[in-house]
């Protein structure tokens, strides 16, 4: 499909749609010094933007939501369909709930309205950087069209309202997390695993999360539940293996820092760290 991002091409090419003609002449002005390394396109439309993308290759669209004819969640939603190799950004004014909740289903970064030029450089320089690492188009194909993540896991969810209220204790959390066998059985191996060295075998809930504290013990139910789903009957790779192996890897980041929030990045960064395989066993099982 011609409106494929092309690997060959030196210069980007970002296609900007808004119905507004100031608007679309002030990004054209302030975009200006991007032309050195930007091939930029500007259109009134979601149908000047589809007949674009239909003769030329583009990297990415940012699209404005609130347009008539076709609003930004359709157009998204096309390019989605016919190019899911080229990047969608969405930018959206505070009031535009309704066209919000549709643009996240469709749209991969998601803007506020008014934005910042340098914030939205940004986003599209991080987004073509993406781009150049899936340098294989059929694999930039299938992470564009992924339609959704895994849902948001309940424990962990219950967990994150409940750390939003200051009065919340470890018996409350404790008794979150005893609602799920697999979590405290998960949590308990982390706490008495060799890389905590502790004197002592921790057996209750309570004393794990008093010792891990509230923000480890959150990313670890999530890693938990998130290594439950998939929607695929057979995978090459057992997900307890990937997860015990994000275990292993968030224990073993931790090691690298003293200060505490450092420490909780850490191993929330080791333990995410292969979650693309998780998509790898729900889009590609075979």
């Amino acid at each position: 499909m011609t409106g494929e991002p092309g690997s060959r091409r030196v210069k980007k090419h970002i296609l900007f749609v808004d119905d507004e003609p100031l608007i679309l002449e002030g990004l054209r002005n302030r975009l200006r010094r991007q032309r050195g390394k930007w091939e930029m396109t500007f259109v009134g439309s979601g149908r000047e933007a589809l007949k674009v993308l239909e003769s030329t290759p583009v990297d990415v669209v940012v699209s404005d939501m609130r347009m008539p004819e076709m609003d930004g969640a359709t157009l998204l939603r096309n390019v989605k369909e016919k190019y899911p190799g080229v990047a969608r950004i969405m930018l959206s004014g505070h009031a535009e709930l309704e066209g919000a909740v549709r643009a996240v289903l469709v749209a991969h970064q998601f803007l506020t309205k008014p934005c910042d030029v340098g914030v939205l450089e940004n986003v599209i320089e991080r987004v073509c950087s993406l781009q150049a690492l899936l340098g294989d188009e059929s694999v930039r194909g299938i992470v564009g069209g992924i339609g959704k993540l895994p849902p948001l896991p309940r424990v962990y969810a219950q967990l994150r309202a409940a750390l939003t209220n200051d009065d919340t204790c470890v018996a409350d959390v404790a008794r979150i997390l005893k609602q799920d066998t697999a979590i405290c059985t998960k949590l308990l191996q982390v706490v008495n695993s060799a890389f905590f060295r502790l004197a002592r075998t921790i057996t209750r809930v309570e004393d794990a999360v008093s010792y891990l504290g509230f923000n480890s013990i959150k990313h670890i139910a999530l890693a938990a539940e998130v290594f439950q789903y998939t929607t695929a009957k057979r995978t090459p790779i057992p997900l307890e293996v990937l997860h015990s192996h994000s275990i292993l890897v968030g224990s073993l980041c931790m090691r690298f820092f003293t200060d505490k929030r450092q420490m909780e990045d850490a191993f929330l960064v080791g333990l995410l760290h292969d979650v693309g395989k998780l998509l790898l066993v729900a889009e590609l099982p075979d």
